[in-house]
């Protein structure tokens, strides 16, 4: 495997002459086009898509490798999806990734891609958002409560234990006990 697992680069002879030379086997990918509102089409763009994901997330703790890794999950969707997508595909797919990643960078994109007018519009988009993120807490909060409570259980035996070792210390006096919120004896 070569250029990032793209093509497979096999070493071969010639039957005939004995020469060694080196050959790159590709897959060859369908051509991805946008279909846009107006009725045009466009050959899809990857650097369009990063340049939309990249202002959304301006100024948000949201680095270059996950712009990258998002954009490549939208195109391998849509790619999956056929020839032809439409650009409303795109900016719904785009919408997605950003609802998980940053919701004030989703919020931004929304805002720009559903033509908000108005306080009202942002008010509407934010109400589905809050509805979506408390949808998902629930799933995760329910698959990973036994997960939680083991924890919490380890993190009270994991505290108590200290506390106990604190109080065993010679050196630690009163005071030091008083800071940390123990009773003294």
């Amino acid at each position: 495997m070569s250029e990032e697992g793209s093509a497979i680069r096999r070493r071969r002879n010639c039957s005939q002459c004995g020469y060694r030379f080196t050959t790159y086997e590709r897959l060859e990918e369908q051509p991805l086009f946008v279909l846009k509102r107006g009725g045009s089409k466009q050959p899809f763009d990857r650097a369009k898509l990063m340049s939309g994901i990249q202002a959304a997330v301006k100024g948000r703790p949201v680095d270059d490798l996950a712009i990258m890794e998002m954009a490549e999950r939208i195109e391998d969707k849509l790619r999956l999806q056929g020839g032809d997508v439409t650009s409303s595909q795109v900016g719904h797919s785009v919408l997605e990734q950003l609802r998980e990643i940053d919701e004030v960078a989703y919020m931004r994109f929304a805002s720009v891609y559903k033509n908000f007018d108005d306080a009202a519009d942002f008010k509407r988009e934010l109400a589905l958002l809050e509805k979506h993120s408390s949808a998902s807490r629930l799933v995760v909060s329910a698959c990973s409560a036994e997960t939680k409570s083991r924890r919490l259980r380890t993190r009270v035996q994991v505290g108590n234990a200290a506390i106990h070792r604190l109080r065993q210390r010679p050196n630690v006096g009163p005071s030091r006990q008083q800071c940390l919120g123990l009773p003294s004896h």
